[in-house]
């Protein structure tokens, strides 16, 4: 008798182990949207930024719109160069990069609003710099 006792006291606080559980269920939280980011730095094809990495500050002195306008330069994608570090633009972005520098008006240094979007920046607004 007195095992049987033992056993049902042993499996009656097993059992209220389970029920005691709580159950975790994920918080429902928005993602975050990120503030704008405001750069000052280059218009930079990709292409020339990885063959010219080691002297780039020196390179673009002498980078022209022209180049940058270049059909395999185009087809690389872009970045801002800024803070001596290149921040890649989403396709989107490359985009508008183009459309921006067939400006006339328009120069390599440039003022941009942006958004991350994942590895590369999303970029609202393009402005010359003064």
């Amino acid at each position: 008798m007195k095992k049987v006792l033992f056993v049902l006291m042993a499996l009656c606080f097993m059992s209220s182990l389970a029920f005691a559980q709580e159950t975790t269920e994920p918080a429902a939280v928005a993602a975050p949207i990120p503030d704008p980011i405001g750069l000052d730095g280059y218009i930079i094809d990709n292409l020339s930024m990885r063959a010219n990495r080691d002297n780039l500050n020196k390179f673009l002195t002498t980078y022209t719109k022209e180049v940058a306008l270049a059909t395999e330069n185009v087809n690389s994608g872009y970045s801002i160069f800024a803070n001596n570090q290149g921040y890649p633009l989403d396709k989107e972005s490359c985009a508008k990069v183009v459309e921006f520098l067939k400006n006339p008006d328009s120069k390599l240094q440039v003022r941009v609003s942006a958004k991350q979007a994942g590895d590369a920046l999303s970029v609202s607004s393009f402005m010359n710099q003064e």
